[in-house]
């Protein structure tokens, strides 16, 4: 009986020093197991930016603080414009034109950056692409007389030109954006399209993209839909 229990004694002290073993050996697996973890998800996880300023916000903040506004020309195909898409958090806001005007055309690629000759302070931001097209209808001139509605314009500039222009919008809200209420008294004699759009609105109150025009081909040429923004509530 006394060998039985020294037996008995023996067996639970190689139990408890394999139970101790075991537990430290867990605990180490485990901190392994975790600091592996921790490793692998910041190698995999990308560092993204949750918050990312978008092109179109940027020109608000740059104009706020250059006091200046912009008109943007694109073709209506996100392939072709991912400058679109770019993040612009941090970029410098400069309280000059110039330097805007500078940094768009270092970090845009594919882009015109064109100063407004009638009116220095509205810089206009031009898909190169479409530049190469011939008689493209923003480079276009022609006389009008209009006062109506900033909505109504493309369309009636459209019609001078045999060219099929109209307002609207892009996106799953067909009214957002467009400019029902601002009045605009329109006397342009052998002007570019670009400028007769945006000669007449008040810029005092308007916010700082005048408007977004698209621009796409159709069967047998070409068709230009321009988005005004409105003015500031």
């Amino acid at each position: 009986m006394v060998g039985s229990g020294w037996k008995c004694q023996d067996h639970l002290a190689i139990m408890g020093n394999c139970t101790s073993n075991s537990v430290r050996n867990f605990r180490r697996t485990s901190l392994v197991i975790a600091c592996s973890a921790l490793l692998c998800s910041c190698c995999l996880v990308p560092d993204k930016n949750p918050n990312p300023t978008t092109f179109e916000e940027y020109l608000y903040q740059a104009g706020d603080k250059a006091h200046c506004f912009f008109t943007i020309e694109r073709t209506p195909f996100d392939s072709l414009t991912p400058w679109s898409y770019m993040d612009f958090q941090g970029t410098p806001c400069p309280e000059s034109v110039d330097g805007i005007i500078k940094i768009l055309r270092k970090k845009l690629k594919g882009v015109q950056i064109i100063r407004s000759t009638e009116d220095p302070v509205v810089i206009h931001v031009i898909d190169a692409s479409l530049q190469q097209i011939d008689h493209y209808v923003m480079e276009r001139r022609t006389s009008i007389h209009f006062t109506g509605i900033a909505y109504e314009l493309p369309t009636v500039v459209g019609r001078n030109l045999n060219y099929e222009m109209y307002a609207g919008s892009r996106g799953s809200n067909l009214y957002a954006f467009n400019d029902y209420t601002t009045r605009l008294d329109v006397d342009a004699q052998d002007q570019q399209v670009r400028w007769i759009l945006t000669m007449s609105l008040p810029l005092s109150s308007y916010r700082r993209i005048l408007w977004i025009a698209w621009t796409s081909r159709t069967a047998n040429n070409f068709q230009t839909l321009v988005q005004y923004t409105g003015q500031m509530p």
